[in-house]
């Protein structure tokens, strides 16, 4: 490739290297964010670019859902199985543009205001 080392070429396209369209987290610091990144970059052996990009996507939203609409806020790792009970509520049937349920035989239950802190 004209105006790229073919070292850089050889080590991105060697046997192992992540393949395209592997999605990464950066901080604030903009370093990797851990466990995000490596869960995508382990998640990228067994599935295609495609169902990497919904997953980040599905992910994204879970963590706008956790920092800005829960109340109080949370993080990913601090989540409980109510913050997660209450993303699903909200992805499904309270969002601007609910997304469509997955599955069948589901039942919708209410967002709790009140949540326990974790210990």
């Amino acid at each position: 490739m004209p105006g790229i080392d073919p070292d850089v070429v050889d080590l991105v396209t060697r046997p192992g290297a992540l393949p395209e369209g592997t999605p990464f987290f950066l901080g604030p610091d903009m370093r990797p964010r851990e466990p995000l990144t490596s869960y995508f970059f382990d998640l990228s052996k067994y599935v295609g670019a495609v169902s990497l990009r919904d997953y980040a996507y599905d992910l994204m939203a879970l963590e706008d859902f956790l920092g800005r609409v829960l109340d109080p806020p949370t993080d990913l790792l601090l989540a409980t199985e109510e913050d997660l009970v209450g993303f699903r509520r909200y992805r499904t049937a309270l969002q601007p543009s609910p997304a469509p349920r997955r599955g069948s035989g589901t039942t919708s239950l209410p967002i709790s205001p009140a949540r326990s802190s974790p210990t």
